[in-house]
């Protein structure tokens, strides 16, 4: 991965993606610089939606998941839209896509999540190795909708938060990657912060989530009917 000498200015990264009716047009990644107020397109891709995207730690890549097809692609680009290359997909009938991509501080691992069960992925970015760090047995049976990656805490582990049936996220739990393949929800270890934290903490992450929905839904209205966007 070539290095780029990157801008002063702050910018925000996001996603837009474009329908017709309901099928994908566009996917596309985008730049808003905070000190000048441009927009920036980094990449456009055709027929394509874009579900998730994560930055470096660095802020000269940028991962993120795409669906094309039915085949659900990890891909990453640099931020000015220079040598785009795909990390790994897979194509499980459509139904298959990734969430929550986590990228460790050393860019090492990129973790994400299966809609599949919520397991839990770990891809070697260098190798291509794909491990299988989290595979929880029982979900419904016990209550439990699924998991979420929040962020890494440090080299080895991650912050998994666990989503109950029809009610809101409320425990924040540790996951070890050194302990191997396909753990299970017995090896979470519960964080020991105050649970009204992990409440703030969430709400304010889920609301962020549903805000970006909103967007994109606006967006798709716009195209539909407007044919232009509304940035």
């Amino acid at each position: 991965m070539t290095p780029f000498t990157l801008g002063s200015h702050q910018s925000i990264v996001y996603i837009v993606n474009e329908f017709q009716g309901h099928n994908p047009t566009f996917g596309t990644l985008k730049r808003y610089d905070v000190t000048t107020g441009n927009k920036t397109e980094i990449i456009k891709l055709p027929n394509v939606t874009i579900n998730d995207a994560q930055l470096s730690a660095g802020g000269q890549w940028i991962v993120f998941s795409i669906n094309v097809e039915g085949t659900e692609k990890l891909q990453l680009v640099r931020m000015d839209g220079q040598e785009l290359q795909t990390l790994y997909c897979n194509s499980v009938d459509g139904t298959h896509f990734f969430y929550d991509l986590q990228w460790s501080a050393n860019q090492q691992l990129m973790a994400f999540v299966s809609n599949l069960s919520s397991d839990i992925f770990l891809l070697n970015v260098q190798s291509g190795s794909l491990q299988r760090v989290f595979h929880p047995k029982t979900l419904v049976s016990n209550g439990i909708e699924g998991y979420r990656l929040e962020t890494w805490l440090d080299a080895t582990r991650l912050y998994v938060l666990t989503q109950p049936l029809d009610q809101p996220a409320d425990t924040l739990s540790i996951l070890d990657i050194t302990r191997g393949s396909d753990q299970d929800s017995s090896n979470l270890r519960r964080d020991a912060r105050p649970q009204h934290h992990h409440r703030r903490a969430c709400h304010g992450r889920f609301t962020a989530h549903h805000l970006q929905k909103f967007y994109a839904c606006h967006y798709q209205h716009a195209v539909d009917h407007a044919q232009h966007p509304v940035l």
